[in-house]
């Protein structure tokens, strides 16, 4: 099932028939209208197929249907995502302290190497809210990631981003491990985010963190923008209680096998083009050379 909006479709047709013999036949019509999501029920014309062309629906499924990345892994970025945020564009930093280890870097399954793993095997939503939807663990460069999100009773939600940056770096102070993904044409959102754990060398605490800037990338996203922002919202505080549940699984994990070492899981993809990117040492958040 797929869904797109209708503004244009209908602007069009206003201006075949007349002012006052639209679609709707009436100025209220017009602005009720405009509001409408088509639910692939509306008949498919010649003017609603160049529509589609010109800009890619959000992808609904039923909650009976598997997931396909297939649909997303040849989409574009997000229209301008490249070029990096604009001003009035929302800056999001959510962290939390998960808890202290010993000093130095990242001890073997310890709080840090626990969350690196989880992190860049995309265990970082509740199930329960957001369910991960990618073809391997754990992430590298150019993989896309898909979120699949229960809407309505039996429909969901999926939407996905490509990876653009893998990394693990030490100084003489901290260590970090994470990646960043960016927005494809599709995602109600357009932006870019980083989920990344960080260990404090001197004093042994280990942090979580998501970082993103966004804006909303399709019409319904904007018309519909306080309740997308009270998701965004409330997906950033669920994935850190989730990730602090995570650290905390240690204590029953004692004599499993360790999981695999977070730098061997920093490989590209086969053929993916290296990514031209600098980051802002301030927010972590990832730019475009063209800025």
């Amino acid at each position: 099932m797929r869904v797109e909006t209708s503004w244009k479709l209908f602007s069009e047709s206003r201006t075949a028939v007349g002012p006052t013999q639209g679609f709707y036949g009436d100025s209220a019509g017009c602005a009720s209208f405009c509001f409408m999501v088509r639910l692939g029920l509306l008949v498919k014309t010649p003017e609603a197929s160049r529509l589609n062309r010109q800009e890619i629906p959000m992808q609904w499924l039923w909650r009976s249907t598997d997931a396909d990345l297939g649909n997303w892994e040849h989409r574009p970025y997000s229209t301008g995502v490249e070029l990096g945020p604009r001003l009035n564009d929302k800056r999001d930093t959510h962290e939390r302290v998960i808890g202290t280890e010993s000093i130095g870097p990242p001890v073997a399954n310890g709080i840090a190497r626990r969350l690196a793993d989880a992190i860049l095997r995309f265990d970082v939503f509740p199930p329960r809210l957001l369910t991960s939807v990618l073809r391997r663990r754990p992430v590298a460069v150019g993989d896309v990631l898909g979120l699949r999100y229960p809407f309505l009773l039996g429909l969901d939600l999926l939407f996905a981003s490509r990876v653009i940056d893998c990394f693990e770096t030490q100084d003489d102070r901290e260590w970090r491990c994470g990646f960043s993904y960016r927005t494809l044409k599709g995602h109600p959102a357009c932006g870019e985010e980083t989920f990344v754990v960080e260990k404090d060398l001197a004093t042994g605490t280990v942090t979580a963190a998501l970082r993103s800037w966004s804006r909303p990338g399709l019409l319904i996203a904007r018309l519909a923008y306080p309740v997308m922002r009270m998701f965004q919202l409330r997906a950033a505080r669920a994935a850190l209680d989730h990730l602090q549940e995570i650290a905390g699984d240690g204590e029953n994990r004692e004599g499993e096998a360790p999981a695999e070492p977070a730098q061997a899981l920093l490989r590209g993809s086969a053929g993916a083009s290296p990514s031209r990117l600098r980051r802002d040492q301030r927010t972590g958040f990832l730019r475009s050379d063209r800025l």
